[in-house]
């Protein structure tokens, strides 16, 4: 992973990705992470640079995250709202569908369909 400061310029102490997690978070370095997952550093940049290109996979992730001593946490969120919120739109949306169907197939569907 490439390290950024507070300027946006490539370099500076701050990291993105998964290795925020470890030298940034926990002061462990990509040898000592290498080391635990009992592979060369050339690895761990392939690992980092998978999950830069979104191609790691969730097996993979989880074993880095544990041999940096975190966990992994994989989550699916709503882009605005809540997932009640959400849940509640998806709800509205089948109730609707269900009644246009029971139109359609008692024949008094206006559109004919």
């Amino acid at each position: 992973m490439r390290s950024y400061g507070s300027s946006g310029k490539q370099g500076a102490a701050v990291e993105v990705g998964m290795a925020a997690g470890s030298e940034a978070g926990s002061g462990m370095r990509v040898a000592e992470v290498a080391w635990r997952l009992k592979m060369g550093k050339s690895e761990v940049y392939r690992l980092e640079m998978s999950e830069a290109r979104e191609t790691i996979t969730l097996k993979k992730l989880r074993a880095t995250a544990e041999a940096m001593g975190c966990e992994l946490v994989y989550a699916v969120v709503p882009r605005q709202g809540t997932l009640e919120d959400l849940a509640g739109a998806l709800e509205t949306e089948r109730r609707k569908h269900k009644r246009g169907r029971r139109k359609r197939l008692s024949g008094n569907d206006p559109t004919g369909s």
